[in-house]
């Protein structure tokens, strides 16, 4: 009932009213930073994780991920992310996890989410948001589905017949978005770089996490 009641009330907001300068963005490929702009910075994963592991795994999935975030807390955000997404997702069935992603997770997202961020995305042609924090399989959903987006590129999680293996490939995100990249538009943002490039949105919340993938080549404003 709880799960019903969750996914009834997940419901797409109203576009937020339009914003000065958004004309620009008209036929442009944007490039996103999730965490810097979509949602409202600072973000703090834990809660996310946290739903996932309740939702999809149990309560005692969800206690054990609570009794260890505290020592969590002692690594770095990268390796912090990881493991977190290592204790709640190991053993789980990666279409459980994906159904969390799209019936319950996109309210907690959009909450967060941030009206000028979400403008801007439904201003633009095309947009592929980088994620250097979520598993792209916790953000697919409400990515695509209530903001918009074209592509999402985000830590990928193995998985093993249906059953994620809950390691996380420590492949940089922005290496992973520059090659996401190459793959969807080809030789088109390569001419596009020619030409001032795409358009690429961060904020001072990402500390460089993914701002070498914004570089002149690639993105034409910051």
């Amino acid at each position: 009932h709880h799960r019903g009641r969750m996914a009834a009330t997940t419901k797409p907001r109203p576009p937020p009213p339009p914003l000065p300068g958004l004309d620009r963005l008209h036929g442009q490929t944007l490039v996103v930073d999730v965490e810097a702009w979509i949602l409202r910075p600072p973000v703090c994963a834990f809660p996310y994780f946290m739903l996932v592991a309740i939702e999809a795994g149990g309560f005692l999935r969800g206690l054990l991920l609570l009794l260890l975030y505290p020592l969590l807390c002692l690594l770095g955000d990268g390796a912090r992310a990881r493991a977190m997404a290592t204790v709640a997702l190991v053993g789980l069935e990666e279409e459980e996890v994906a159904r969390v992603g799209r019936a319950v997770l996109p309210k907690f997202f959009l909450e967060a989410a941030a009206d000028e961020g979400v403008a801007a995305v439904q201003a633009a042609a095309r947009v592929v948001a980088v994620s250097a924090t979520f598993p792209r399989l916790m953000l697919d959903g409400f990515l695509r589905e209530y903001v918009g987006v074209d592509a999402v590129v985000g830590p990928e999680v193995r998985s093993v017949g249906g059953v994620l293996a809950g390691l996380v490939d420590e492949e940089d995100a922005a290496e992973m978005a520059v090659k996401r990249l190459r793959g969807l538009f080809g030789a088109e943002l390569k001419a596009a770089g020619k030409n001032n490039g795409a358009v690429g949105l961060v904020g001072a919340a990402s500390r460089g996490r993914v701002h070498h993938l914004f570089s002149t080549y690639y993105c034409k404003v910051r």
